[in-house]
């Protein structure tokens, strides 16, 4: 990559990684959810359709997640702090059966979908999901963006420049 591209490509992600993190500010979204969502556009096969895929992948996570939740609450009464272990154990292992399906089996979009939903500390509740969800799928855009916008320069830096 020529040093032109560098700078163009640098110029590219600090612009909207800062205008990612203003959005975030903005509607009171983490950045980090944001930018795991920007993240696994390029992590994921860097198209819309398998950042389509993600979307949906990971939100299936959280909402997986989210059961995992309600499940060790069940359980607590009775195993207390460990009720979460035979819940993981299960689920976890039933998902595994999903790992080589061509639609279903990127298992790393699941796990980061539950690492969101535990990370950022919100209840088990269906309507907390679009508070997760929209800043991945946000940060989907901002990869997918980012990619296009860096394939339009290097085709013009190539077509005018003869070097």
């Amino acid at each position: 990559m020529t040093l032109s591209l560098k700078l163009i490509n640098a110029a590219i992600y600090g612009t909207l990684g800062a205008i990612a993190v203003f959005l975030a500010a903005t509607l009171g979204w983490p950045a980090w959810i944001l930018f795991i969502g920007w993240i696994s556009y390029f992590q994921f096969g860097a198209t819309l359709r398998n950042a389509g895929n993600t979307i949906i992948l990971m939100s299936l996570g959280m909402l997986l997640a989210m059961f995992m939740t309600l499940c060790a609450g069940w359980l607590a009464p009775y195993w207390g702090n460990y009720g979460i272990l035979p819940v993981v154990f299960i689920l976890i292992a039933a998902l595994s059966f999903l790992e080589h399906d061509k639609w279903f089996g990127n298992m790393a979009a699941w796990f980061l979908g539950m690492v969101v939903f535990f990370a950022a500390g919100h209840p088990p509740e269906l309507t907390g999901l679009p508070d997760l969800g929209l800043p991945v799928a946000t940060g989907l855009l901002f990869g997918w963006l980012s990619a296009w916008l860096f394939s339009v320069a290097r085709r013009n830096l190539t077509t005018h420049n003869p070097l």
